[in-house]
């Protein structure tokens, strides 16, 4: 299990990702604090995630969806989630953690 800071650490490293299912992009992705920002391609809306939020569903779920991240996201920022943690190869494009 990583820890928080290895966490950050490979979120840093994502500029650009796809949601699971590859109909949304996610672009201009950038970590201040421990909060993920970043541009929906297609509409060009600016938004954010808590990217402690998204450790504790790595740190409690080894089979995440969307249904499952609306118990810890504040936000509808639930496909931009799954999306990011499998970007960081966390959890495999089925959902199922590493």
């Amino acid at each position: 299990m990583l820890s928080f800071k290895s966490f950050l650490s490979l979120a840093k490293k994502v500029k650009s990702y796809k949601s699971v299912t590859g109909k949304a992009a996610y672009i201009n992705a950038r970590v201040e604090d421990d909060i993920l920002y970043f541009v929906r391609q297609n509409t060009g809306k600016a938004w954010k995630l808590s990217l402690l939020e998204a450790y504790e569903v790595y740190k409690k779920e080894k089979i995440i969806n969307t249904n499952i991240l609306r118990g810890y996201m504040s936000g509808r920022v639930y496909s931009p989630t799954l999306g990011l943690l499998i970007a960081v190869k966390l959890y495999n494009s089925k959902g199922v953690r590493r």
